[in-house]
């Protein structure tokens, strides 16, 4: 990878940052506001199936993760399951 393409890509990194670090201030604050806020965005996030399937296997992996957490996200992907078997039908 030459110079300038590895300077693109930290600029973006940078970026991207910033941007996450925004998003979470702005998440935190309405998260601790409303329940319903907090709910419908994490509700967003998991809805991707393909950033929920990794969560899902990091908490399955984690020493630290509580049965609790990993009892809710099995419950998450039972739901997911099923809202997708239904808009097959």
């Amino acid at each position: 990878m030459d110079k300038a393409t590895r300077k693109a890509i930290s600029n973006l990194l940078k970026r991207v940052d910033i941007l996450v670090a925004g998003q979470m201030a702005i998440v935190e604050h309405l998260g601790e506001q409303s329940k319903e806020f907090r709910t419908r965005f994490i509700a967003t996030i998991l809805s991707n199936d393909e950033f929920r399937e990794g969560f899902t296997e990091f908490i399955n992996n984690d020493k630290n993760a509580t049965d609790a957490v990993k009892t809710q996200m099995i419950a998450v992907n039972e739901a997911v399951r099923t809202v997708d078997n239904e808009e097959e039908e």
